[in-house]
């Protein structure tokens, strides 16, 4: 919510959210978790909605930037002191949190675990989560934006037993209808641009270039054939 809010800030254009069956399974305390985190240095008044919405308590607002995003600052002061200490600036970089990730044999585990597990309650998606993306759609349309709802691919690493796979196979029938209730353009990459296995460091983010490559171009083609007269999403 609050990057969308950012996005839609200047001039109406084409929000792509995220989709993925990971959003129809997590509960509200893994909302309010991540929101607890700071991982953005910004504020929105549509995310603090959502906040509320979800029985958290958003962070007092101000008006003073360092104040409002001090968690975020702190979060992020040992990088920022050495740019300062070293006079070199932030490179402009969307996957910067990629860089070096790796779990261990252990984490990988654990967390095929919970994503599995996650992947069986959203079977029936969530009436909440539902609710949350609901709004921002409504919100980002209503500034004239087009919303197009991207289904982000997995690892094959993940889906290996048949079971899983079958879940999965039946997310991926339901996700287009999902997106059109919500009110959204559906929009999933041709199964042959899927990325390898090996371009996974987890089950979700891709950090192989020639693989971003790809689905950015796939992302592209379907805005692009969606926009078309006649061509329904």
């Amino acid at each position: 919510a609050a990057l969308a809010e950012y996005a839609a800030s200047q001039r109406p254009g084409v929000v792509v959210l995220a989709l993925g069956f990971e959003r129809f399974g997590a509960k509200p305390e893994e909302y309010i978790k991540y929101y607890d985190m700071a991982r953005l240095g910004l504020r929105s008044d549509w995310a603090d909605a959502q906040v509320l919405m979800l029985g958290g308590k958003p962070a007092i607002r101000t008006g003073n930037y360092a104040i409002d995003n001090r968690n975020f600052l702190l979060r992020n002061a040992g990088t920022m002191a050495v740019r300062i200490l070293a006079h070199r600036p932030a490179n402009r970089r969307i996957d910067a949190y990629l860089l070096g990730l790796r779990l261990t044999p252990r984490e990988l585990v654990a967390r095929r675990k919970e994503i599995l597990h996650i992947l069986k309650d959203g079977a029936n998606p969530d009436a909440l989560a539902l609710r949350l993306l609901s709004e921002t759609i409504k919100l980002l349309k209503a500034r004239g934006n087009r919303v197009v709802l991207l289904e982000l691919p997995v690892s094959p690493a993940l889906l290996e037993d048949p079971a899983d796979l079958a879940l999965y196979q039946s997310y991926l029938e339901r996700a287009p209808r999902i997106a059109k209730k919500l009110g959204g353009e559906f929009c999933r990459p041709n199964p042959a641009a899927h990325p390898p296995a090996a371009a996974f460091p987890d089950y979700f983010h891709v950090n192989d270039r020639a693989a971003q490559d790809r689905l950015r171009h796939e992302l592209a083609d379907c805005i692009a054939a969606s926009a078309k007269p006649g061509r329904a999403s």
